[in-house]
């Protein structure tokens, strides 16, 4: 999910007019985009939600009538692309082991609001690359959007912060760790092993 901006300094920090959230996740009830849905309603942030899925209906039925909330279906990569770097900030309402597309977004130079809970605690960190809506429920991801200060969030510390997800970043660390365990004392049940 997105919030659309002029630039990343011309937002005023209260004022959602013309900021718009958006997603580009699959539309499956674990994804929990019914919450963003749900809380960008009752703040009257307008929300854009990039994608599919069979949650789709669903989820339509629940914005249904609400001029804020915007479905855009499957969108060509180059859209989301330009989606995701000109929000505002990006939703991550679910629970997720990684979540990827936070590490995306952020890549992006923008900030996240995401749930306090699985990968986003170790994508985001709070205050600096986005913040954490505490309860997986309306009222808590609502108020998040209300606190929200996009003034506050610097896009270099979004890119570095998701550059510490790059491949090579992954690869050079797995080595690393690898190359440390064989340096170790190994115990192989009655004695001990150097190699």
């Amino acid at each position: 999910f997105f919030f659309k901006q002029k630039t990343a300094y011309e937002i005023s920090t209260r004022d959602w007019s013309s900021d718009v959230c958006s997603s580009d996740l699959r539309l499956e009830a674990f994804k929990r985009i019914d919450l963003a849905i749900t809380a960008c309603r009752r703040v009257g942030v307008p929300l854009r939600i990039v994608g599919t899925g069979v949650d789709e209906s669903r989820l339509r039925a629940l914005a249904a009538g609400d001029p804020l909330i915007t479905f855009l279906g499957a969108i060509p990569d180059d859209a989301v692309v330009r989606e995701m770097a000109t929000c505002r900030a990006f939703l991550h309402p679910a629970e997720e082991d990684f979540g990827i597309a936070a590490v995306e977004a952020q890549a992006a130079g923008r900030p996240v609001i995401a749930y306090a809970g699985g990968g986003a605690i170790e994508t985001v960190i709070e205050g600096v690359t986005g913040t954490f809506f505490r309860e997986p429920t309306a009222e808590s991801f609502a108020d998040a959007l209300s606190g929200f200060d996009a003034g506050r969030y610097h896009p270099d510390d979004a890119r570095a912060n998701a550059a510490r997800f790059a491949p090579d970043r992954f690869r050079y660390g797995l080595a690393a760790a690898v190359a440390d365990l064989g340096a170790r004392p190994r115990n192989t049940g009655s004695e001990v092993v150097v190699p």
